[in-house]
């Protein structure tokens, strides 16, 4: 009897496996700007809305982690961590940083706006991996889009900004 401890299987070859974990590092980067937008509508906002969006922003961080997670695990082996736990998260924070503007003031239709591209670039990237046949990691993005379209009311319809712009 054999047995396989921690053995990690992917039939992919190593040239799509560095293409899927650029696809998984841009949709945490998506991710990251996301969760920056509703944290800073979070901060000046009131009521109902500072709740749900208080919810919202820790299911996109439960994401952010599993994505990037998974981003380590398929990533080529000489590019991986030595520790999986939390490391990955912050491997991952150099390109969201690259990417954000830390002084732009966040509103309600921006956030809408964020979150729509959000959606927008993880179902793209959900494509590209399907077409890669990496079909766990589409799975994975495809739970993102569900809480993303399940947030969709709160963020887009116009009678919810004002009450997310509270000054």
């Amino acid at each position: 009897m054999q047995k396989f401890i921690n053995k990690k299987r992917y039939s992919l070859a190593p040239e799509v496996r560095k293409e899927i974990t650029a696809t998984l590092k841009q949709t945490v980067a998506e991710l990251f700007r996301l969760l920056a937008g509703i944290r800073n509508v979070h901060r000046r906002s009131r009521g109902a809305a500072s709740a749900q969006l208080d919810v919202f922003a820790g299911q996109i961080m439960g994401h952010i982690d599993y994505v990037s997670e998974r981003a380590t695990a398929i990533g080529i082996p000489s590019a991986r961590h030595k520790s999986a736990s939390g490391t990955s998260i912050a491997s991952l924070l150099h390109d969201y940083k690259a990417t954000t503007d830390a002084d732009s003031v966040c509103t309600g239709e921006n956030l809408a706006d964020l979150h729509h591209a959000a959606s927008r670039n993880v179902r793209n990237a959900v494509r590209h991996l399907i077409n890669a046949q990496d079909f766990g990691s589409a799975d994975m993005l495809a739970d993102v889009l569900r809480t993303l379209d399940r947030h969709t009311p709160l963020l887009c319809s116009r009678g919810n900004h004002k009450e997310l712009m509270m000054n």
